[in-house]
Formats: structure tokens, C-alpha cells, sequence
């Protein structure tokens, strides 16, 4: 059996509550990078595969759907995630893919449910 393709996944959010869910979605070979501010993920010039992006960015002084356009040249998707369904759909909205609602534990069975579903797809293209 061969190894998944490594995904590059970043996480822009201010607060760090998500980033264990995502942890935890993804398969092992990804690269999970968090940036807790808008202005270094855009400073960082890095791209990505999947860019998830929260609504409320205090750090920033911003909301994520003010950015998704600065956002758009740095990855292949953006995933609007907020703990706030209004706020994913605002970033929805503004140009995102797809959503999912932050939520308050270590997992999210719609996020794991999703990368297994893209990593099954994505084998019977390769």
C-alpha cells in the first residue's frame, strides 16, 4: 500500500481551540501549519493545499471574509471554519469552497468524514 500524497494544510485563526480538530481529520502524512494572524499567513508567501479560515480575526483587527480574495493566491481551497455559522457563511460568500462549524472539543466527525471522503476520491484519480 502506498503512502498518501502529503497535503500542505494551514489553519489562520487567532485562537488555537481548532487546530487539534483539524489534528485529528487528517491523515498522517499532512503538514498542518498555524498562523494566528491574517498578516504573517500572507507574509508568509507559502501555498497551500487547504487554507481554513475563521471568521473573527481580533489578532488582525479583520474579518475572514475581508481577506479570502488575498487568500485565493495562496491556496488550492479555502475552508471557511468558524464557530459561528453566520461567519462561515459570510466567508462562503465571499469566495470559500466549503465550510465547517468550529466546534468546541479535540474532534469534528464532519472534517474527518470530509478528508477521508477527498483522500478516497483523490486515489482513484492518481
Amino acid at each position: 500500500m502506498t503512502a498518501d500524497p502529503l497535503l500542505s494544510i494551514a489553519l489562520v485563526d487567532d485562537k488555537s481551540y481548532g487546530l487539534q480538530q483539524i489534528q485529528n481529520a487528517i491523515p498522517a502524512s499532512a503538514e498542518l501549519e498555524w498562523f494566528s494572524s491574517a498578516n504573517d499567513f500572507l507574509a508568509s508567501g507559502k501555498t497551500f493545499d487547504f487554507v481554513f479560515l475563521d471568521y473573527y480575526l481580533d489578532e488582525d483587527g479583520i474579518t475572514g471574509d475581508t481577506i479570502v480574495s488575498a487568500v485565493q493566491q495562496y491556496a488550492k481551497e479555502i475552508i471557511a471554519f468558524s464557530s459561528v455559522p453566520s461567519g462561515n457563511k459570510k466567508i462562503l460568500l465571499a469566495g470559500a469552497q466549503r465550510s465547517f462549524l468550529k466546534l468546541l472539543g479535540d474532534n469534528n466527525d464532519a472534517l474527518h468524514t470530509f478528508f477521508l471522503t477527498f483522500l478516497v476520491e483523490r486515489r482513484s484519480v492518481d
